[in-house]
């Protein structure tokens, strides 16, 4: 599809002036189709049709760009259609689109909360919200909130509240926090689900997802949470802070329950279009906002976005629910409009799509009818190719021999290697490694899986680490335990750690003997006494090693002295960076194969990059956060390079990636 053709029903969706619910199937061009239509909208030529029967009518009412939101499902996801709008106005033809790309920001295009801070602020006044509120990022609200959490766990079994020792007696301490959390946001969002539960906890339904089938604990989950809650909520109010879930729950409550009309009349009057993006993951509260703004008393525009069929956020309180409600809504007053023509994929693939996901979804679909849950049913809406059939387009399946399931997953690996290494030196066909990836359901077995795939003699990398990944990474460990010692030099632990890893690089013996020294001091001081006046052991057999060492063990103490004098005065990653230069610890993975230092450079890249997202927290504070991502089991994306000397194959689950494209895709574990 060029830029400035469209098809039969993008020309559809660009004309309307009605509300719409657009079913946009996965690569029909649905993000184009959203910048069309802000074109359009703001009385620009958005091109021409492919159909010269089907034209696209000019916009009667055309709008300032002030007048447009555009709520989108990520920040990257804005900034892509921001890049995308502003790339359109720039090589439009008409004169003002130019003036126009350089007053884009006057328009808004962001996330739900930043669209629901942005109402907040500017409302202030009438909404008696104090406009200097902060918003806390994520990993801020997990620390502050399991903090609290625990809190309540220990207050309660101090004193002996017998529902809160049964829980301890059967879970640990991570299990109850994550638990209860849950089960908090989960009041928070569905008060009315709560109201029966009255102060005795007689009328607690079981079970519930998630939480333990049993009254007596989840009655000792609800009396944990809800003292929490109130706890949270008094934290937010204290310290003018607003968390994601309140920016959505307070905006939809002003808006909805208490709405101040005046207020609601101007918010009206502002946008002319409203936007939403990936529509099939948003939820109650979101749809009540929209249509607070864009209801039928309203003369702003809906256009909702999506595609049900890949709704996968349920996690985030998402409802495709809200998709099949608004869906009836629109029947009265509005336009349902599909997108099907995918321009991404071979026809092989579009049909085999067609051929595996339609009878499986009619089939979950009509289970779910049966059910009563039809409010929560999908169906498949079949797409139909824009490519041309090609030579290189192929759907096949690898067959397994081996029974039990280890011995499966690294037979698997090893066939997927071999039929990966015949893409690559097919010399025709131009791959590499890069055009490849794998994407798994879940992380069961993946060890066996790369085991197979490297017995193959093929690069991979994985987009992203589990927690407990990250307490098995070498790299990993070792910037923690440097982190660890610069927060507590009395950490003989974390010391110990220190002076093994290659930072400083000395043997268990020489160890052994700094030890010795004076047991009164810490190890980390004896290491400094021992460097200026003891004898080194001897290694007889390579008298080079004791000078390496010894030279390792004064660089490393000499970098770690420096690193104390800098804690607070630089950023964290700086003062990292700076460490792994003076100590050369990037040298010593160099030794390493070259599959394996690159792997161990990404796990560098990858730690630096999260601690960056933790900035400004000091020291202590991100020591703190890592350990509740790490009892949460939160995972960190790894910084994959892109440069072309490293080829390998990514590794990523099928929720990582979505809006991503690969030439080629290999799915393990079907079976």
């Amino acid at each position: 599809m060029s830029k400035n053709e469209w098809t039969e029903q993008q020309v559809e969706a660009l004309n309307t002036t009605r509300d719409v619910l657009l079913q946009a199937s996965a690569g029909t061009g649905k993000t184009q189709t959203v910048v069309g239509k802000i074109m359009w909208k703001l009385g620009l030529d958005p091109g021409s049709p492919r159909n010269e029967n089907e034209p696209i009518r000019s916009c009667l009412d055309p709008c300032g760009i002030h007048e447009i939101a555009a709520i989108t499902f990520t920040k990257s996801g804005a900034r892509d259609l921001k890049r995308k709008l502003r790339k359109m106005l720039q090589e439009h033809p008409q004169d003002k689109s130019r003036k126009l790309s350089y007053r884009l920001d006057e328009a808004f295009v962001g996330t739900i909360h930043q669209f629901c801070s942005s109402i907040l602020r500017e409302h202030s006044l009438h909404l008696r919200v104090d406009p200097n509120f902060r918003t806390l990022d994520a990993h801020s609200e997990l620390l502050k909130q399991s903090e609290i959490i625990e809190g309540e766990i220990f207050h309660n079994l101090e004193n002996k509240i017998p529902e809160t020792e049964a829980l301890v007696r059967i879970y640990e301490m991570d299990t109850i926090t994550r638990l209860t959390r849950d089960l908090l946001k989960d009041i928070r969002w569905h008060r009315k689900r709560y109201k029966d539960w009255d102060a005795s906890l007689k009328a607690i339904p079981v079970p519930l997802p998630g939480l333990p089938p049993d009254e007596y604990l989840t009655k000792g989950l609800y009396m944990i949470a809800s003292s929490s809650l109130a706890k949270w909520e008094s934290h937010l109010a204290n310290n003018n802070e607003k968390d994601f879930d309140q920016l959505i729950l307070e905006t939809r409550s002003l808006l909805i329950e208490t709405p101040d009309e005046a207020m609601l009349g101007t918010i009206r009057e502002r946008y002319k279009i409203l936007i939403i993006d990936e529509f099939q993951d948003t939820d109650h509260a979101q749809k009540d906002i929209a249509l607070a703004i864009a209801g039928r008393k309203s003369k702003t525009q809906l256009f909702l976005v999506g595609d049900p069929q890949q709704s996968i956020y349920g996690f985030r309180n998402a409802d495709i629910a809200v998709w099949n409600e608004m869906k009836e809504m629109m029947r009265g007053h509005g336009d349902i409009l599909s997108l099907t023509e995918n321009f991404r994929s071979d026809p092989k693939i579009i049909n085999t799509v067609n051929e595996v996901c339609d009878p499986a979804m009619t089939e979950y679909a009509n289970s779910l009818k049966e059910k009563a849950l039809e409010n929560t049913a999908v169906t498949y809406q079949p797409m139909v190719a824009h490519k041309k059939p090609s030579s290189d387009g192929l759907v096949g399946k690898i067959i397994l021999e081996e029974d039990g399931a280890a011995s499966r997953r690294v037979e698997e690996g090893s066939l997927i290697g071999k039929e990966i290494q015949k893409l690559v030196d097919n010399k025709t066909l131009d791959y590499t490694y890069n055009d490849i990836a794998i994407l798994y359901q879940t992380r069961s077995h993946l060890e066996k899986i790369i085991k197979g795939l490297k017995n193959s003699g093929i690069p991979c990398q994985r987009a992203s680490l589990s927690s407990d990944e990250c307490k098995e990474t070498m790299e990993i460990v070792d910037l923690l335990n440097f982190l660890g010692l610069l927060h507590n030099p009395h950490d003989d632990y974390r010391a110990l750690g220190f002076l093994r890893s290659p930072f400083v690089g000395i043997r268990d013996e020489v160890i052994t003997k700094i030890r010795m020294t004076n047991s009164q001091n810490t190890l980390i001081n004896q290491a400094e006494t021992f460097a200026a006046e003891e004898a080194w052991p001897d290694y007889p057999d390579q008298p080079a090693v004791v000078r390496i060492e010894q030279f390792g063990l004064k660089n490393g103490l000499e970098a770690f002295r420096t690193a104390q004098q800098l804690v607070g005065r630089i950023s964290l990653p700086e003062l990292l960076q700076r460490f792994i230069r003076q100590t050369g610890y990037l040298n010593h993975l160099n030794l390493k194969d070259p599959q394996s230092a690159l792997e161990a450079d990404i796990n560098i890249r990858s730690f630096l990059n999260t601690v960056e997202k933790q900035n400004p927290l000091n020291l202590g504070e991100f020591l703190s956060t890592w350990d509740v991502l790490m009892k949460n089991r939160e995972k960190i994306d790894r910084i994959l390079p892109d440069e072309s000397g490293n080829k390998f194959v990514t590794m990523t689950t099928i929720h990582q990636a979505k809006g991503l494209e690969w030439p080629i895709v290999f799915l393990p574990k079907c079976d």
